[in-house]
Parts: C-alpha cells; sequence; structure tokens
C-alpha cells in the first residue's frame, strides 16, 4: 500500500522529522516479520510476492509490472495532488518515479547500519 501525505512544507518537514525519531526502532518481532518476508520472497520470486500481497492487500495481482501507461497516469494523477501547494508523499521501489518527482524524502543506509533521511529537491 503506498502511503499518501498531504500538506504544506511544514507538514511534510514534521513527516520527515517523525520518520527520523523511528529509525531503528522497530521491534524485534517486526524486524523477524520482515526478514522472512525477504527470505521467502527472494525464494519463491514473484509466487511469493502474489501470495504476500493477497494476505497483506488482500488481492493478488495478475501482473507485478507496470506498464509505461500505468506509470504516467499515477505521476500524473501524484502530480494533481499537489495543486495548491499541497505535498504528496508515496514510498515505491519504482525505478522509473525516482526520475518523475521533484521533491523527494531520501533515506540511505549507512556503512554503519543506520538510515540517513533527507529531503532532496
Amino acid at each position: 500500500m503506498i502511503k499518501v501525505v498531504q500538506g504544506d512544507r511544514q507538514t511534510c518537514q514534521s513527516f520527515v522529522e517523525d520518520l527520523k525519531s523511528r529509525v531503528g526502532q522497530a521491534s524485534p518481532e517486526i524486524e523477524q516479520t520482515v526478514r522472512d518476508v525477504i527470505e521467502q520472497v527472494r525464494a519463491g520470486g514473484d509466487s511469493a510476492v502474489k501470495a504476500f500481497s493477497e494476505k497483506f492487500d488482500g488481492w493478488t495481482p495478475e501482473n507485478l509490472e507496470l506498464s509505461r501507461e500505468a506509470l504516467e497516469q499515477a505521476v500524473e494523477t501524484l502530480s494533481s495532488l499537489t495543486e495548491g501547494n499541497k505535498l504528496v508523499g508515496i514510498i515505491s521501489h519504482v525505478a522509473a518515479l525516482k526520475h518523475s518527482i521533484d521533491r523527494q524524502i531520501v533515506i540511505r543506509k549507512t556503512r554503519g547500519g543506520s538510515s540517513t533521511i533527507q529531503m532532496e529537491g
């Protein structure tokens, strides 16, 4: 699921600060669940992703890749939500979106194992 965050610059900054405060605070149970999911997806590929989609989202996607048209429509929709100086946030691994979104909250893992969060754009 994509989380959409709407608001002005202050709202976005507050969202980033909240994210920063949560870095590394997942419970051991959540961390283990995430490790298990990643392991199962690595082993089972697309079929494992589809099974988790059914389990967590209640539906099984027919295709796991977005068409160029669907991606363009998603970017247009997200852009339209920013009218009136609103900020919209998405969490995505789709590389093509990176080049289509002007302002980004970027989370990077450091060599020490922690993460940094910054706003770019």
